[in-house]
């Protein structure tokens, strides 16, 4: 009753300003991700592929977690990317596995699901967290981190994302698990100097 007839028209192509407002600063609150800015999405598989057509070309490769997340690696195919599996563990990604694989293919990027890993549910251990973040900063290699089900913890409070931590974390998350999946809402965070 109170929406203007703007408010119901196709608008910003980021997503409404005031809906902008709430994501972000629930994130900021939540996560600790300060100095980002935020894009609304159409679920996480929109901001995946925005960050993909952003950074990557067809031919490219990008690095992913050996028993990845199945949807995004059929992403990856269909834009013509180069998949390029990174062994995991109890610690999760494994980073001798990771700066190997760079030497080997110049990857434009890494996709990771550091906060239980898909499907192993492994949480990248704070050593090989510090790791990843040394590796990307030297290669300016960005980092898409898939943070998928950060709501979900039971026993500790989760450790902030990476791009908490870091500029070269692309943030990517999704609230189809917690409102109800056909809110298609997506976000993802980004430092400025990124785009």
């Amino acid at each position: 009753k109170r929406a203007k007839p703007d408010d119901l028209n196709y608008g910003l192509v980021d997503g409404l300003p005031h809906c902008i407002k709430e994501v972000s600063a629930y994130l900021r609150r939540s996560r600790g991700l300060q100095n980002k800015e935020f894009i609304i999405t159409n679920g996480s598989q929109e901001a995946i592929y925005l960050a993909l057509q952003t950074f990557t070309k067809s031919g490219d490769a990008i690095l992913v977690e050996r028993k990845g997340y199945p949807p995004a690696w059929h992403l990856f195919k269909s834009l013509g990317l180069k998949i390029i599996p990174v062994e995991i563990d109890s610690e999760g990604l494994v980073t001798d596995d990771l700066l190997e694989k760079i030497k080997k293919h110049s990857p434009k990027m890494i996709y990771t699901t550091p906060l239980h890993q898909y499907p192993t549910t492994v949480t990248l251990s704070p050593r090989r967290r510090q790791l990843l973040i040394q590796i990307a900063e030297k290669f300016t290699l960005p980092i898409i981190e898939d943070d998928y089900d950060h709501e979900y913890h039971f026993t500790k409070l989760p450790p902030t994302p990476l791009a908490a931590e870091t500029p070269m974390a692309i943030y990517i998350c999704s609230f189809s698990k917690v409102l109800f999946p056909g809110a298609r809402l997506g976000v993802i965070g980004f430092e400025p100097r990124l785009k």
